[in-house]
């Protein structure tokens, strides 16, 4: 019995996008057909299109483009792709400095591996990607800034949010990942108080920091960005 589609809850059109197109632009794949010409035989060449305003075609192909650097929560690193079926926490964040304007979307889980190493998921982006969300709706944490996630969150911005100050930016490249961690457990935490239940998450992966330990959580901890979450079976072989 074939899977029913997913019905995503967050997709990120812009990260979605730069994988497809810059693979088709890689790939320069034109197809050529037969076609008539003056005084003989001609071709026409053309490109596969790519449906760039269509999400869920996006997300099936970029899927496929990534299959052999997406792993689980116990094999994935740092710069792959993560794909799980997690049980999230969900809210919105706006910071007052760093991102003016900007509004965050983010998830958080706990789980465990099959080795029994326990692992804190956390995934920042942009909140505009929130299927449904209008700006300023449920809005629920106001930190001074976002010190430590403001590199995760320049790339995961959408083109109609502001840009990041470039001061924060270049003071975030010096800040060490187990630092960076402790900083994404903690704004996960206040931020994202809504449990939402199990979606299936594929999100790149920005940080991950094997020993951590604070007074809640005991453990490994994963930071990334999501490129979709969806609450129903994804199965990118179908298509």
């Amino acid at each position: 019995m074939p899977s029913r589609p997913p019905a995503y809850r967050y997709i990120s059109a812009r990260l979605l996008g730069d994988l497809v197109l810059s693979d088709q632009a890689r790939r320069s794949r034109f197809r050529v057909t037969p076609g008539a010409s003056v005084g003989g035989v001609g071709f026409q060449v053309s490109r596969n299109a790519v449906d760039v305003q269509n999400n869920f075609a996006l997300a099936r192909r970029a899927d496929r483009l990534i299959k052999d650097h997406t792993y689980d929560v116990a094999a994935v690193s740092a710069g792959d792709y993560l794909r799980e079926a997690l049980d999230l926490h969900y809210g919105v964040l706006k910071p007052l400095m760093g991102w003016p304007g900007g509004e965050v979307a983010c998830y958080w889980a706990e789980t465990s591996t099959p080795a029994g190493v326990r692992t804190f998921v956390a995934l920042f982006g942009s909140a505009a990607n929130v299927v449904g969300y209008r700006a300023g709706q449920g809005v629920g944490y106001h930190p001074s800034d976002l010190h430590g996630l403001y590199t995760m969150l320049d790339l995961a911005r959408e083109l109609e949010d502001p840009d990041v100050a470039p001061q924060d930016l270049w003071d975030d490249s010096r800040i060490a990942a187990e630092h960076r961690a402790d900083i994404a457990v903690g704004f996960a935490r206040h931020s994202a108080r809504h449990t939402i239940g199990r979606h299936e998450v594929l999100a790149w992966v920005h940080i991950d920091v094997p020993h951590y330990a604070d007074e809640s959580f005991e453990g490994r901890v994963v930071v990334g960005t999501p490129l979709w979450i969806a609450d129903g079976e994804h199965d990118s072989a179908s298509t």
